[in-house]
């Protein structure tokens, strides 16, 4: 099947995506509504897309590209819009915010220097965020997870299935309510506050262990600092290994961090504890 550019230009009846005249061949002439396999494009003008009138729901697009020179907003708050493709690209959002359902397949998501809030919900396998203010609300991702260096702030609610093994951890903040499977930690600040975790592997930044009535399979501190001095409440880490330059901190004010099968050191790490505590160290 041939693929087709179409860029949105919403003027002939604004925000309706089933209007022909609101897409354009990526040139100025005439496009006509998207269909599987073409290219989408949002790069330019103001106009909004209202989800109220149409979405482009079961449409499987090849790709998806939406850059800072378009400054409307996709989808509103609490009602999301569907867009389906193997590979899609987000560097702007909009005046205000998008509110997006994804769903992809192949490339997977790239966002980057988003400007505004930016919404997802769907499937996603493989996903990059590098940039901007992100909200997960209902995302599936199976493969791969990476936060880069563009010091994304994201926020991974609890109905969240972040079941990839690959998770890396670059810079920016991230404040995650799901479960995951595991990750590697190398700059940045990643909040654990609900959820059981996998295995956590920290060469830097800070992973901090938050989530109260939950374990935490494994954290291998080689540096950079795991971080359980938050919430009073009990949390479990099963096993810690704690290299030479790495930095543990279990004082959160009371005895209610449980370390299963105690800590065992690796080299001359740092370790931190609340005064009566008893803890099993290991050497190699």
């Amino acid at each position: 099947m041939a693929t087709d550019i179409r860029r949105w230009i919403g003027t002939s009846t604004p925000g309706d995506m089933s209007v022909a005249a609101n897409w354009d061949d990526g040139n100025g002439g005439a496009g006509g509504v998207p269909t599987a396999d073409d290219d989408v494009f949002f790069t330019t003008g103001s106009e909004d897309v209202d989800v109220a009138l149409a979405t482009l729901n079961g449409i499987v697009l090849r790709k998806v590209i939406i850059t800072a020179g378009y400054s409307g907003d996709i989808g509103l708050a609490g009602t999301f819009c569907d867009l389906e493709a193997e590979y899609m690209y987000i560097e702007g959002a909009g005046g205000t915010s998008h509110y997006i359902d994804v769903v992809t397949s192949g490339g997977g998501l790239i966002v980057h220097s988003t400007g505004a809030l930016l919404e997802m919900s769907g499937t996603i396998p493989i996903m990059t965020l590098d940039g901007g203010t992100i909200t997960l609300d209902g995302v599936t991702c199976a493969t791969s997870m990476v936060i880069g260096t563009g010091a994304p702030n994201v926020t991974i609610d609890s109905d969240c299935t972040i079941n990839a093994a690959g998770i890396v951890m670059s810079g920016g903040r991230v404040l995650c309510s799901a479960v995951h499977g595991g990750m590697s930690v190398r700059n940045g600040v990643w909040e654990q506050l609900d959820g059981n975790g996998g295995t956590v592997d920290i060469f830097g930044g800070i992973y901090r262990w938050e989530a109260i009535g939950h374990t935490l399979t494994k954290a291998r501190v080689y540096g950079g600092y795991l971080d359980c001095s938050g919430d009073p409440g009990i949390k479990t880490i099963t096993d810690i290994e704690l290299w030479s330059s790495g930095q543990i901190n279990l004082d959160n004010g009371c005895t209610t961090i449980v370390v299963t099968n105690g800590i065992e050191l690796k080299g001359a790490g740092n370790i931190t504890l609340p005064a009566g505590t008893l803890v099993t160290l290991s050497l190699p």
